[in-house]
């Protein structure tokens, strides 16, 4: 009787802040918009939400209902507001018992 682990590579889907903070900046700055615009259409009383959307040290994205808002200014899917990146985990299942059994080949006398 032997005792083995059995192992599921997992793959799943997150935010990539760095990436998606430039990408916010970049599409900020494309369709003509300050952080101040941006602090207006918000009814924000400092920028500095705004400000940490877009830096990639924050690890800060907009809310959905901020995303929804920011993808009608920038003309485009809430999708395209932000990069996923793809990881793996690997998942470690409950210990299984491995049974050998001896051949059940046998002569018979």
């Amino acid at each position: 009787m032997e005792y083995s682990n059995s192992f599921h590579t997992r793959i799943f889907y997150i935010i990539d802040y760095i990436k998606t903070s430039r990408l916010l900046k970049e599409l900020r700055i494309k369709n003509g918009y300050s952080i101040k615009d941006l602090q207006e259409v918000f009814g924000f009383e400092t920028p500095t939400a705004i400000y940490a959307w877009e830096n990639e040290k924050h690890k800060s994205i907009p809310r959905l209902e901020h995303l929804t808002l920011l993808s009608k200014l920038y003309n485009c899917h809430v999708e395209e507001l932000y990069i996923t990146k793809q990881v793996e985990d690997i998942e470690i299942c409950e210990p299984v018992i491995i049974y050998r059994i001896g051949s059940l080949n046998s002569t018979a006398s």
